[in-house]
């Protein structure tokens, strides 16, 4: 894995300092930058890659906040909520989503969550998300503070950021075309569409839209059909050809 570049010196808030931040995400990319990012701002984050293992580390472990994707294997993000309420009924639990699954402030609240973090999340977005629950925030002017709009999050990566996370994927891609056509030899659509949706965030990450656009297609493809059809089979294979070309990763490389 690339190593992670400084933190950057930034002023961060008080409440943040120390702020044990317990993460369930299982996309490779997006656990190095969420983790850099809480980093910065005087967190202590502790990445765990589905709701299962979130849970378990809940358990072993004390966190402050909780800050959770919603679509993982093993146990989705409102699964995982569920549990961590019969286990604590105060601890903040923010839903951690891509932002063509943005959904009002008010909706994820209803739904249990105690705010939303867009995904991606700019520095300041993310600061503002926590300082709204951080447990020794009591000014209600600093919890009234507004994230900044999931429409901006996408273009907030430096180039350098951009190159650095873009060299990550390409090595994460090495590992995970050649599972693509595993997938696709063993016609699983399920794990496709799994596939599909953990690929569609790291391109969000790097502001691919094409390839973002192209693995949530196929993701609804998968989640709209109930075998395995030929349009699936086409679409992974020339979506792996595309990004073999893209980035640069060959068969011989891949494996």
């Amino acid at each position: 894995d690339a190593a992670p570049a400084p933190a950057p010196s930034v002023a961060t808030h008080p409440a943040l300092q120390g702020l044990r931040v317990l993460v369930a995400e299982d996309n490779p990319l997006i656990q190095s930058l969420i983790a850099e990012q809480l980093a910065t701002l005087g967190c202590l984050p502790t990445i765990a890659p589905d709701g299962e293992q979130a849970l378990a580390t809940f358990q072993a472990k004390r966190f402050d906040v909780v800050l959770t994707d919603i679509h993982m294997p093993a146990m989705d993000g409102y699964r995982l909520l569920a549990a961590l309420r019969e286990r604590d009924q105060q601890v903040p639990v923010l839903a951690f989503s891509a932002v063509a699954e943005n959904q009002e402030a008010h909706s994820w609240r209803e739904r249990g969550f105690s705010g939303h973090v867009s995904k991606p999340a700019s520095l300041s977005e993310l600061e503002a998300a926590l300082v709204a629950v951080a447990p020794a925030v009591k000014d209600s002017a600093a919890r009234a503070t507004e994230p900044a709009s999931a429409a901006s999050a996408a273009s907030t990566l430096t180039v350098d950021e951009r190159a650095r996370y873009t060299a990550m994927l390409k090595e994460h891609l090495k590992n995970d075309l050649p599972r693509l056509l595993a997938i696709v030899d063993e016609e699983d659509r399920e794990a496709l569409a799994g596939w599909a949706h953990s690929a569609s965030g790291a391109f969000v990450i790097v502001q691919e839209p094409g390839f973002v656009e192209e693995c949530r297609q196929l993701q609804r493809l998968c989640n709209e059909s109930e075998k395995w059809t030929t349009e699936m089979d086409e679409r992974a294979v020339s979506l792996h050809e595309a990004l073999c070309d893209r980035y640069g990763v060959d068969e011989a490389s891949a494996h």
